[in-house]
């Protein structure tokens, strides 16, 4: 085992040029521009999704155009403030929470220093590696101050699952991700709907089923966006996309025109 240790160790060559790094993390996995794409996705589809619901309902209930035309625009400004902001919230809370867990693994460091050593050694062997290793790791990353980050960070991965948290300034990218891509994409079924109407083409059915059409291309080129960024399987993520969105909608229209019939 020494044996095979030193012959790995004498094969490893430690260059530090970042460049190359960052070229094949940009190559062989998502680039930067996935950082973003949980909001960008997220916003993009539930903006257009819950756009049109509110359409689709007032079709369905046989509501006059004007009224399904502000409905859906005042539901577009209002939903899209309403998610940027509360992306803005929760993302903010979660770093918090994040932040406040890692002072206490660093306090709990700092105090017991044995104990957190124990304890991330047993946790290293918990996920698979061996006792002399996981012990050797954990004395290398406590005999410098300089590797202090890297034991809580590990700390924080291992014994509670956490990542590292992120900085006020990507909250407020994500949030603004949010509303952007939440009021683009949510307007579009609503811009065709509205050109159409002041057109004075008068065929209400005919309105609707091209922007059903409309709106379902929008949901499958966004998913599709989504995973193109991610490297993901591109044709599934926009055919789920644009499935989930159908669905909801064809609810919202039927439950609208239920109602109607029923009142």
């Amino acid at each position: 085992m020494d044996n095979m240790d030193s012959n790995i160790d004498s094969n490893i060559e430690i260059n530090m040029n970042m460049d190359e790094i960052i070229e094949h993390i940009e190559k062989e996995h998502a680039n930067k521009a996935a950082h973003n794409i949980k909001s960008f996705t997220y916003g993009g589809v539930d903006g257009v999704i819950t756009t049109f619901a509110i359409m689709a309902a007032a079709v369905g209930a046989n509501l006059d155009p004007k009224v399904v035309i502000i409905m859906g625009f005042s539901n577009l400004i209002a939903d899209a403030l309403s998610m940027g902001f509360g992306d803005y919230l929760s993302s903010n809370a979660e770093r918090n929470y994040i932040n406040a867990e890692k002072k206490k693994e660093t306090y709990e460091y700092k105090t017991h220093r044995d104990h957190e050593m124990k304890e991330l050694a047993e946790l290293y062997v918990y996920n698979g590696m061996e006792v002399a290793d996981a012990i050797r790791l954990v004395s290398i990353l406590a005999s410098k101050e300089k590797y202090t980050k890297i034991f809580i960070n590990h700390m924080m991965t291992l014994e509670l699952d956490l990542p590292e948290a992120e900085t006020p300034k990507d909250i407020f990218i994500k949030a603004l991700f949010t509303f952007i891509s939440f009021t683009i994409f949510g307007s579009i079924p609503l811009l065709i709907f509205l050109i159409m109407y002041l057109s004075e083409y008068d065929n209400k059915n005919n309105i609707f089923i091209i922007t059903c059409v409309v709106s379902s291309i929008t949901l499958f080129l966004v998913g599709a966006f989504g995973a193109k960024i991610t490297k993901q399987n591109v044709l599934k993520n926009g055919i789920l996309t644009m499935v989930n969105g159908m669905v909801a909608t064809s609810a919202a229209y039927f439950i609208g025109w239920w109602i109607e019939s029923l009142l």
